[in-house]
């Protein structure tokens, strides 16, 4: 896109503007609640364009992933085969077992993928309490509301308004209706811990949901208390939450939460996402994925999706194992023949932590982290999938200049429905943004 390059140019040809231009984002990061540990995010100075078929693949397959992901869930209350991929065994089973009450399990998704313009690959879904739903399009927004971006991008990109916060409320409101009823008015609290370093992504939700006129605050669910099958904080009762907190996260303070645990189990709250959506967060589930035992829940399509979209993984904890063309192998040796091809992460992690990438270490360090996670059924191999980068401007040293950096993408898909993307950049390839990563803001082609 000509626009894209010439917005590069001019950065790197208005270093005094550009540097002013950055100092001013970051400000405006702050006033509008875009921060991580006190800080700003660290924000590109230019977004990723996708192109309109980059974008219909995405919401195609994304959508898809969704079902699947949710079908996966149901069926783990029946079919035994399924135990051995979940590996997250301490949230107690009364509270995977309570009916949500609406749909799917998994209402609010995130999807993590890596796409360089030809290949499209899923390496893990996030379904507990997926981040960023309402930073993302406030980084957009602000990307797009600077004089240099609309001077040299008049037209052409369409800026999505709100769209994943707003494909946030929708679902949100449909889950709630489908629970209570059309009748009961509905009013939410997005919960969190008030220590958590993301409550600004709340706020923004919160703002959002009374713009709609729709009662809503920001809660730390250890402040509720239940009383006559109500949850209430401050006096006000609150049918319809938006979970925050990690599903293991309410172990920790099992005095202080059990009221809203309590109304939880009873039925009194209708919560988003329910515990058992965490199951679609095991990365073991895309072992299972790949296991044609499990393909009959699938239709042709969704299968198609599995083969076409997903890096072969395995558990480490199988000892033999079939590849994808039906061979037989023995699992620790041939990741150990095969170390460049392949990632060793847990099934239950976040933030980056524990990924183990082959091509990246010594074989005397691989083979050891083989034989150490390979009698673990939580630890899996995945395909190493290329990550792509991205060229863009970086500030050096107080100089704009271009550099290269890794990137990914995460659409997000709320109530089925494929509501925006989410872009992350990073120095390294195991990107997040918990670990100093950064973020892209990910635009669209205007449709003609």
């Amino acid at each position: 896109m000509k626009a894209y390059e010439n917005l590069i140019k001019y950065m790197i040809d208005n270093q005094e503007k550009t540097l002013n231009l950055y100092d001013d984002i970051k400000e405006e990061l702050k006033i509008r609640k875009c921060v991580f540990e006190g800080e700003p995010f660290k924000l590109a100075l230019v977004p990723l364009i996708l192109k309109k078929k980059d974008t219909l693949l995405l919401t195609h397959v994304s959508e898809i992933f969704y079902r699947i992901i949710n079908k996966i869930i149901k069926a783990s209350a029946y079919d035994k085969n399924m135990e051995q991929y979940f590996s997250y065994k301490d949230i107690p089973e009364e509270w995977l077992s309570v009916d949500k009450g609406y749909k799917e399990h998994a209402v609010i998704t995130r999807l993590d993928a890596l796409y360089d313009g030809k290949n499209l690959k899923f390496l893990e879904f996030n379904t507990d309490n997926p981040g960023g739903k309402g930073w993302n399009d406030i980084f957009e927004e602000i990307i797009l509301s600077h004089g240099a971006y609309r001077e040299l991008f008049p037209s052409g990109i369409n800026l999505h308004k709100k769209s994943v916060v707003d494909g946030l409320f929708k679902a949100v409101m449909k889950s709630s209706s489908d629970f209570w009823g059309p009748e009961e008015k509905t009013s939410v609290a997005i919960i969190d811990y008030r220590e958590s370093q993301f409550l600004g992504d709340g706020e923004i939700v919160k703002d959002y949901f009374l713009s709609q006129n729709v009662h809503a605050e920001l809660v730390d669910s250890r402040d509720f208390y239940y009383i006559n099958n109500r949850l209430k904080y401050k006096g006000t009762v609150y049918n319809t939450v938006i979970r925050c907190v990690k599903s293991q996260e309410f172990l920790e303070h099992p005095k202080e939460l059990e009221g809203f645990i309590k109304a939880y189990m009873n039925g009194h709250v209708c919560m988003v996402n329910s515990f058992k959506s965490l199951l679609g967060s095991e990365k073991s589930i895309l072992a299972m994925l790949c296991k044609m035992s499990f393909h009959h829940y699938f239709t042709e399509k969704e299968k198609e999706v599995i083969h076409n979209y997903i890096p072969w993984t395995i558990t480490l904890g199988d000892k033999e194992v079939y590849s994808r063309e039906g061979k037989k192998m023995e699992t620790k040796n041939f990741l150990i023949k095969n170390q460049e091809n392949f990632v060793i992460k847990p099934s239950w992690g976040y933030g980056g932590k524990g990924v183990i990438l082959g091509k990246h270490m010594s074989s005397d360090d691989w083979k050891e982290a083989v034989y150490k996670y390979g009698v673990d059924s939580s630890w899996i191999a995945q395909e190493y999938v290329d990550i792509p980068k991205i060229e863009i401007p970086v500030i050096n040293n107080g100089h704009v200049e271009t550099g290269f950096k890794y990137f990914n993408l995460s659409p997000y898909v709320f109530g089925g429905t494929y509501v925006g993307c989410l872009g992350r950049i990073s120095d390294s390839p195991i990107i997040n943004v918990s670990a100093g990563g950064g973020i892209i803001p990910v635009m669209k082609e205007e449709e003609n």
